[in-house]
This record gives structure tokens, sequence and C-alpha cells, in this order.
């Protein structure tokens, strides 16, 4: 395994298109601002992980993030939706071994998200990835306790760390689906008013099994932008160098 390198500092991450890690509004320039809640949502299996992991090789290689001068610092995968067998083997197939970083195994330890908020307190890492996130809001899950969730989170992390959440989308048709992307998130639109960047990676409406697929990054204070994706034969998520015509949803 040939173990890509996506820690900070290292050789590869001061490179044309990023800087270092100083001080600065955003991790990734208008796409990812610091000490805020963001999202990445999509339905299972999109390749919201895979992506990410993608983007962090390149942040942290030296490469600009879709154009977006980016600022790479040392960050934390919270991993909260499955053991860590199963968390190792995932990213074995992405020629990723996760044990040489930083981890939380939250799924084992049946951390609930106070735990885990606490043991955020004991880390230094400014940015906090975390799988699952949208489970841990009280349920039903619904306006109010998206809210309180979301409020809670954020006076924790205060001028301390950024939290990338990863979130599924609700299961919907394809003609069914919300016309703004930011409303693609879980189910409550309470998680596109209180937090900052939504990211979604969906498969084309029209097109369910294929392997291209759209991907949209949504920031609060920047316009949309949208941008085609297609898995390569090595099943990384990359961009589509043929796009394929946008399917609106």
């Amino acid at each position: 395994m040939g173990g890509l390198d996506l820690t900070p500092g290292s050789p590869l991450s001061v490179k044309k298109g990023c800087m270092q890690a100083k001080p600065s509004r955003f991790i990734i320039d208008k796409i990812l601002p610091r000490y805020e809640i963001s999202l990445l949502g999509g339905p299972s299996g999109a390749g919201k992980t895979r992506w990410l992991m993608r983007l962090l090789t390149s942040w942290n290689a030296g490469t600009d993030v879709f154009g977006h001068l980016c600022y790479p610092i040392p960050w934390v995968y919270v991993a909260a939706d499955r053991g860590k067998q199963s968390v190792v083997d995932t990213f074995d197939t992405m020629d990723i071994d996760i044990l040489k970083f930083p981890v939380l195994w939250a799924w084992d330890e049946g951390w609930k998200w106070c735990e885990i908020l606490e043991q955020l307190k004991k880390r230094t890492e400014p940015l906090v990835i975390v799988e699952s996130f949208g489970s841990f809001a009280d349920p039903p899950a619904n306006g109010r306790q998206v809210k309180d969730f979301l409020n809670t989170t954020s006076r924790n992390i205060r001028d301390k760390q950024t939290i990338l959440g990863i979130m599924e989308s609700p299961k919907m048709k394809p003609y069914e689906r919300y016309e703004n992307p930011r409303q693609r998130i879980s189910g409550a639109a309470a998680w596109s008013h209180f937090t900052e960047t939504i990211i979604v990676v969906e498969q084309l409406p029209k097109e369910p099994d294929s392997s291209s697929r759209n991907l949209y990054i949504c920031p609060r204070n920047a316009p949309t932008e949208h941008h085609s994706m297609i898995f390569d034969p090595g099943g990384d998520l990359v961009v589509n160098p043929v796009p394929v015509e946008y399917q609106k949803s």
C-alpha cells in the first residue's frame, strides 16, 4: 500500500495553489470557513467520504481546490458510523492507512455527542471531520432539535475548531429532489439554515447507476458551484474530463 500523505506540513504540503497554514477566515478560500460547521452530504454510496479524502490529499499536496486557494491544517477524523476494522478496510480501498492519522473511535467507544465534544476539548487539531454527524441530533431531529444541536456544537468549537459533518441525504425519488441543493441534507431545513457551506455529492437523477456524479458546493455567502465528477478506473471520484450534460433534478 502506497500510503498517501495527508499530513499538513509534509514536503508536499506547500506547493503552488495552497499556502502554509496562517490566520485566515477560510481553510479553503470562499468554500470552507474557519470555526464554523459545514456539511458534506449525499446518498449512501455516492462517494462522499472517498471524494473528501482525495480532496484532503490534493489540499495537503499543494493543489488548489476547484481554483480556490487553501490553507492546510491538521485534522482529526471521528469514526462514528462503524467499527475500527470496517473503517480500516474502507480506507485500504483508497490506499490510505487511516491508522497513521488521528482518529476518535466514537462508534467502538459508544460515545454520545456530549462525550465526543469532551474528547474534542482535549484535541489540538483545528479541523474535525465527523462521520454520521446528523445522527447525534436528538430525535425526531426536526427543526428545534437540529437548531439546539448545532447551537450547542457551535458554542463548544468557537474560535478553536472547524467541523465538517458527513451526512446522508433523504431517500427521495429522482424527480422529488429539492431544487436548492442546500436543502438536500437529511430532511430538516434547519441543517441548511444554521450551518455554513454545504457540499452535496449525488448520482445523476436520470442515470442513478451511472459512474458520473453531480457535486454541488453551496457556501452561505458565495455563489453555488456545480462540478461534473466521475469515478476513475481506480475508484476515485475525480473531475470528469468530458463533463456530462447537467441533469436538472
